[in-house]
């Protein structure tokens, strides 16, 4: 009797051994070309990722608009962060990032042109 419970509490142990509650994490580490706007501004978008998922960096717009530093994290696939710039712009960014993990696509709200559109796409470099 002992024998054969030994023998269910490893063979339970080896069973739930493959199973964790723990989430693999994307990386979204790296350069990415932004667009926003309907295409009225673009970029590059630097990330840099800690293992636990919190985000910094740097977003520079190429098409003349101001430089931001990025503070934020990532949850799964969902990435969120806020850009600011010049210590009083600020923009919250919420986005996913595709299952092929090669784009984050999403809105941001914050300052903006007021006639613009919110819509934003990143592509992996």
């Amino acid at each position: 009797m002992k024998v054969t419970y030994l023998i269910l509490i490893s063979l339970a142990a080896i069973l739930f051994s493959g199973c964790s509650t723990i989430k693999s994490q994307a990386d979204v580490s790296g350069v990415w070309e932004w667009t926003c706007c309907g295409g009225e501004n673009f970029g590059k978008l630097e990330l840099h990722q800690t293992p636990d998922g919190q985000l910094t960096g740097g977003m520079f717009a190429t098409s003349g608009g101001s430089n931001g530093q990025i503070k934020g994290k990532i949850s799964g696939n969902f990435v969120e962060f806020t850009r600011t710039w010049r210590r009083r712009f600020k923009q919250h960014y919420t986005l996913a990032l595709s299952s092929d993990g090669r784009e984050l696509k999403g809105m941001f709200d914050g300052t903006h042109v007021e006639s613009a559109t919110t819509e934003f796409d990143a592509v992996r470099k």
